[in-house]
């Protein structure tokens, strides 16, 4: 049986791997500033400003920025006041723990059409909560769900101005 890979193919594999890794230690360790679509007067600005990279508080030009904004009339919410600690013992549910019920958000004119196959199939055993923002979309959503079998007396809308398609993110799980 004659053999596939002989010495000097191999010679040659290793010879080119070798030129591979070389090349790849001879570009540049600056390759993310190098290669993206900033104007290099900003980028040397930037530089020029924070050399030790941008900072992580908010900064003299941002706090101008945002009195300019406010001047505007162009308000920004800022994070409510901490809650202080539960005085009795507290619980947070396990992921796939037993729920009473789900929450979805409605969003006319975003198309996903697994959203009312999902509450279709959740609307059978449990009840859902959907967040709309107004009676059009209470309406287009209601079409939605009936349209993809949903038991509609499982399910409740809430009227609530929002932003966003996300009903919940896995970020930090509050109690």
């Amino acid at each position: 049986m004659k053999r596939l890979l002989t010495t000097a193919k191999a010679k040659t594999i290793i010879n080119l791997l070798v030129l591979c890794a070389a090349m790849v230690l001879a570009l540049p360790f600056n390759t993310q500033a190098a290669n993206n679509n900033m104007p290099p007067e900003v980028l040397a600005a930037i530089e020029a400003n924070y050399p030790d990279g941008m900072p992580r508080y908010i900064t003299p030009e941002e706090l101008q920025w945002l009195a300019q904004q406010e001047a505007l009339g162009i308000t920004f919410e800022t994070a409510a006041a901490a809650t202080p600690q539960p005085t009795t013992a507290t619980w947070s549910p396990g992921e796939y723990e037993s729920l009473e019920g789900i929450l979805v958000r409605w969003t006319t004119g975003t198309s996903y059409a697994v959203l009312p196959v999902m509450v279709a199939e959740a609307s059978e055993n449990t009840h859902v909560w959907c967040f709309v923002e107004n009676s059009t979309e209470q309406t287009a959503a209601t079409t939605a769900f009936t349209s993809a079998g949903a038991t509609m007396g499982n399910i409740s809308f809430i009227t609530y101005n929002s932003d966003s398609i996300w009903i919940r993110d896995y970020g930090p799980r509050s109690i």
